[in-house]
């Protein structure tokens, strides 16, 4: 069973897909990047959705939108007092502007994005936080979205703050479609 199976377990999403049929090579033009085919099949199931309230996806022509969102990341990331020295970075991951591409956001402004390590994304592993605080974590979108939401991500200062929420609020999502929101709950 793939993550993706696992989180549709968890958390059904409705029964219509998202409307937009994807151009994927046009919005892989647009951010300047290949995506992950783990995060085009999230996007195509899901759509604009959000997490548990703090983990918003990044779509493209979403609320969110992901061309937008990487023009915006990368220029607060090529800020010349961004990152700060960081002592807590694991081995083979990075702070590098340069190699970082944004799939989200965290409540408060905290980013959720690929170490673009490698020419496959598929392999390309996830940070998330902010300028203080960053979690690292080797997996997929999907991995890590099913982590937080069945609190199992690996132990770290950064995983234990955003799986505080989902501990007191529980697993669901918000799914944004044709202006309407619709809320799902984990059984």
């Amino acid at each position: 069973m793939t993550a993706l199976d696992e989180l549709t377990k968890l958390l059904p999403p409705p029964e219509r897909r998202p409307a937009p049929d994807y151009d994927w090579p046009a919005i892989e033009a647009e951010t300047g990047t290949a995506l992950p085919h783990d995060y085009k099949c999230l996007v195509e199931t899901y759509g604009p959705v959000r997490f548990s309230a703090n983990l918003r996806l990044c779509t493209p022509h979403g609320g969110l939108d992901l061309a937008c969102w990487t023009a915006l990341t990368r220029e607060l990331l090529g800020d010349p007092d961004f990152p700060p020295e960081s002592e807590h970075v694991p081995a083979g991951f990075a702070l590098d502007p340069s190699a970082l591409q944004p799939w989200g956001s965290i409540t408060g402004n905290e980013y959720c994005l690929w170490y673009t390590a490698g020419p496959d994304p598929d392999t390309w592993p996830v940070i998330v936080g902010g300028p203080a605080v960053w979690g690292f974590y080797r997996g997929t979108v999907t991995e890590f979205v099913l982590a937080l939401l069945t609190r199992t991500l690996p132990h770290s200062e950064y995983f234990d703050d955003i799986s505080e929420f989902v501990e007191d609020h529980g697993a669901y999502c918000v799914i944004d479609r044709d202006g309407a929101q619709s809320t799902i709950h984990a059984a």
